[in-house]
Parts: structure tokens; sequence; C-alpha cells
């Protein structure tokens, strides 16, 4: 085989591994079990899913497809306890499923829980670790995280990860209000109406007032040219008397609109 064909093949099966390391694990978490109430168990479940669900790095079997393939191996005589590895790893071949969670709730004191999460790794057919922890019914967020924490994943917190803190907000940045990111007030339609009235009457006027020093020879001009540019200036009168008029209408607007 040429050395070329070698490297091609090496660069592809890196790729291929990449992409497969870059893909989500499927996974399945069993129902919560354990000697618990079965609202806590519930609540433990939901919190312990959500969490799973958040992870880019995870594909959660869904709760259904989970009970029919543990019904599936019921009707074959299996039933899998936490700690009988061989049938979690059965189930995990069944539901094509790299990771297997087992989720055990012992009884609350109070409100605090103490849980148990098993991570069978399906192609090994070994447990790959198991976390113990205690957590409170009231904080979601603590159950979710043992969950990501078997799996070794990073942990929610309580902020919004889409909360974005705009520059000068930091602590020691600048004082008083920032405002970064807030557009400019649109003009308001006096203001525009003002502005138009008042460049059309300006511009106009320099031209009617040029127009009459031509016509009254006071710029040297020959007598066609006054006589052509008569009409001209009669024009630029109007348009400046038509300006004025929008300047009125203008500040008459602006005058009528509510104050902010």
């Amino acid at each position: 085989m040429r050395p070329a064909a070698v490297i091609l093949i090496t660069l592809l099966l890196a790729a291929a591994s990449a992409a497969l390391a870059a893909s989500p694990a499927p996974t399945a978490i069993l129902p919560v079990i354990g000697p618990a109430l079965d609202d806590d168990r519930r609540d433990l479940d939901g919190a312990l899913r959500h969490a799973l669900l958040q992870s880019d790095a995870v594909d959660l079997l869904s709760p259904v497809e989970t009970r029919q393939h543990l019904l599936s191996l019921a009707e074959m005589g299996l039933v899998c306890l936490p700690e009988d590895v061989a049938c979690l790893v059965k189930l995990g071949l069944v539901s094509n499923v790299a990771w297997v969670l087992v989720p055990v709730m012992q009884k609350a004191q109070g409100r605090t829980i103490s849980v148990e999460i098993g991570v069978i790794d399906v192609g090994a057919a070994k447990r790959k670790r198991t976390i113990k922890g205690k957590v409170s019914l009231d904080d979601a967020t603590a159950m979710g995280n043992l969950a990501l924490r078997a799996m070794g994943l990073d942990v929610l917190t309580d902020r919004p990860p889409d909360v974005i803190t705009p520059p000068g907000d930091a602590e020691g940045e600048g004082e008083g209000e920032s405002d970064v990111g807030i557009p400019a007030a649109a003009p308001s339609p006096g203001a525009i109406v003002t502005a138009i009235g008042g460049v059309a009457a300006g511009v106009s006027l320099v031209g009617a007032v040029l127009v009459e020093l031509v016509f009254n020879d006071v710029i040297q001009a020959d007598k066609d040219t006054r006589a052509n540019i008569q009409p001209l200036g009669a024009v630029l009168w109007g348009t400046t008397l038509l300006g004025a008029v929008a300047v009125g209408v203008g500040i008459y607007l602006l005058t009528e609109e509510p104050t902010p």
C-alpha cells in the first residue's frame, strides 16, 4: 500500500473517531426505585431527566422507550436489580444505549433525601462508577446535578445560561446606568417636518435672493439672463414660502407631542 493511501486512511479513521467522540452518548436512566414515597421518587426522576436533557453530551432514552424495554426483559423473566450488572448490561444492549443509570432513593428525613446512582458501561459490561449524595427535595437543581456528576458532566447552576451581563455592569466598571446596546430614539414627525421645511426654505431663500440681485443688476448679467431668470425667482420665492409653512407646521406638531 502506498504511503499516501496509508496517510489518507489514518486521517479518515481519526476523523471518524473524533466524530463518534463528539456525538451524544445514548443513555437510559431507570425509574427511581427504593423505599421512598412515590411522589418523592417521581420528583427525583423528573429532576434527573431534566438535568440530563440539558446536556449536549447525552442522548437520553425517553421514559416510554425505557419502560418498553424493561417490560420486554420482564417477559423473558429478567428483572434487573441495582446490583445485577449482567442484567443491566443486557438491558443496555436491548435498548441500544452506551450507558444505563440506576438511581436508588432512600426514605426522606424531613425534606432531605439520600440518593445513590450507579452508572453501567454497557460496552465494557461493568459498573463504571457509583455516586451517593444527600439533597433537598425542594432543590431540583441539586437533584439533577447528581445525574450529571454520575455521568462526569458539567453540573447545572442556578443562573440561567442565556443571561448576559452588559458591559459596564460588572463590579468596578463605571457608574450609573449603562446605555450600551440601547438604540437611539427615532426622530418625531414634528422634528422631521421642521427639519425638511427649514432646509427647503433656507436653500430657496438664498436662491431667490441671488435671482433678485441678478435681476436688479446688483450682480451684473446681460439683459437676456435677467429676463430668463425672473420665472426662476418666482419659483424660489414660492418654495421659500412653502418651506416656511412647513416649519410652522413642524413646530406646531412638536408642541402637540406628549412629554416622554
